[in-house]
C-alpha cells in the first residue's frame, strides 16, 4: 500500500511540474483568431469515457460486464455513490499548412509550427443503477495554451484557453448513451494581462451508440447544441450559432499500440441577423483524423496524429482547408 501511494505522488507530481515547466507568457491577438472552430471534441469524448469505463469495470461484481455487442457498456452493479478521477497532461508539437484557418484562395496565411500544452481534469461523481440503465455525472475542467512558431507574424495566434463543463451520461443496453451537457470556454491573450477575448457557453444533447468488434471498439454520435458567446469587437454576439455534428470513431489494439482514425461532420447556421457580419452564414466543416499511441506504462504514452479540416461555407472567402501532422506525449493518472 505505501508503494502504491508512493507512484500515485510520484505521477501527479510529474505532473504538476511539467505544467508548470510549460505555463510560460505567449502572445495572443483577437483579429485572426478563429473562436468558433474548436478541435479538441475528440479528446475530450475520449478523455471522459476512458474515466467511465475504469470505473465501471471496477464497479461490477467480480469486473463482470452485461454480454452485449458493446465492451463498454454499464456493469451489472453499478456503484450507488462513487467518485472516479482523471488527471492528464498532454504536450504536441507538429506542423500545419494554414494555422490561422483562413481562406485557402488568398495569400493572407502561411504555415507555421504549433506548440499545444493541455491540462486535463475529470470528475466522475458517481455511479447510479437505475434499472433499465446507468447515470453518470462527470464535471471536467481543463487548460491549454497554444504557441506558435518559425512564423514571427503568427504569434499574433497564441492562445490561452480554459473550459468547464458538466455533463449528466445515461447508459442502456446495447450500448447506446443519452448525454446532456452544458460547457463553457474563455479564450485569454496573455500579452495583454490575460484579457479575455472570447468566451462560448454551449448547451449540449447527444445520442450515441458504442460496438466491439473483436478487440476493437468504435462508437457514433450525433449532437445537436447551441452556442452563446461573447467577442471583444462588436458585435459581442456575432459568433452565436446553431450546430448539429455527427462523429464517428474507431480504436483498434495492437498489444500496447493503438491505431485510432475518426470522422466529424457538422453544420452551423450562425444566428446574427441584424449585421452583416455573418449574417445568413451557414458552414460545414469536417474533421478526419488519426492517432497513433504507444503505451510505455499505464500512465506514460507517446503519440503521433494526423488531422484534416475542412470549411464549406455560403459566405465569401471562409472556406478553408487545413492540414495538421504532428507527435506528442501524455501523462495520465486515474483514481
Amino acid at each position: 500500500m505505501k508503494n502504491l501511494h508512493l507512484s500515485t505522488f510520484t505521477r501527479v507530481s510529474c505532473l504538476c511540474l511539467i505544467s508548470a515547466l510549460t505555463a510560460g507568457i505567449l502572445r495572443a491577438d483577437d483579429h485572426l483568431r478563429q473562436p468558433d472552430l474548436r478541435t479538441n471534441q475528440i479528446e475530450d469524448y475520449r478523455s471522459q469515457q476512458s474515466l467511465l469505463n475504469r470505473e465501471r469495470a471496477s464497479s461490477s461484481t467480480g469486473g463482470e460486464i452485461t454480454n452485449s455487442d458493446l465492451g463498454i457498456q454499464r456493469p451489472v452493479e453499478a456503484k450507488e455513490t462513487g467518485f472516479g478521477y482523471h488527471l492528464g497532461f498532454e504536450t504536441k508539437i507538429g506542423y500545419s499548412n494554414n494555422p490561422a484557418s483562413m481562406d485557402t484562395t488568398t495569400d493572407n496565411f502561411d504555415s507555421a509550427g504549433v506548440w499545444v500544452n493541455s491540462l486535463r481534469n475529470n470528475f466522475l461523481l458517481g455511479a447510479f443503477d437505475l434499472g433499465g440503465a446507468s447515470f453518470s455525472p462527470l464535471a471536467s475542467i481543463n487548460y491549454s495554451k497554444t504557441n506558435h512558431f518559425g512564423n514571427d507574424a503568427l504569434e499574433i495566434l497564441d492562445s490561452d484557453s480554459l473550459s468547464l463543463s458538466f455533463a449528466g451520461i445515461f447508459q442502456f443496453s446495447g450500448g447506446w448513451s443519452l448525454r446532456g451537457s452544458l460547457a463553457s470556454s474563455f479564450d485569454f491573450n496573455p500579452n495583454a494581462g490575460m484579457e479575455q477575448t472570447y468566451r462560448q457557453t454551449s448547451p449540449t444533447l447527444a445520442v450515441g451508440k458504442g460496438f466491439q468488434i473483436g478487440d476493437a471498439q468504435s462508437f457514433i454520435e450525433w449532437s445537436v447544441a447551441y452556442h452563446y458567446t461573447n467577442t471583444v469587437s462588436p458585435p459581442e454576439d456575432k459568433m452565436d450559432r446553431f450546430e448539429t455534428a455527427l462523429m464517428l470513431g474507431l480504436t483498434v489494439p495492437f498489444g500496447n499500440l493503438e491505431l485510432s482514425p475518426f470522422l466529424r461532420f457538422a453544420i452551423s447556421k450562425y444566428s446574427n441577423e441584424d449585421t452583416t457580419f455573418n449574417k445568413d452564414q451557414t458552414d460545414f466543416l469536417a474533421n478526419l483524423g488519426l492517432q497513433l499511441k504507444y503505451s510505455f506504462t499505464e500512465w506514460f504514452s507517446l503519440k503521433g496524429y494526423l488531422n484534416l479540416s475542412t470549411r464549406n461555407s455560403n459566405i465569401a472567402g471562409k472556406d478553408f482547408t487545413r492540414i495538421d501532422p504532428g507527435f506528442g506525449a501524455a501523462l495520465d493518472a486515474r483514481f
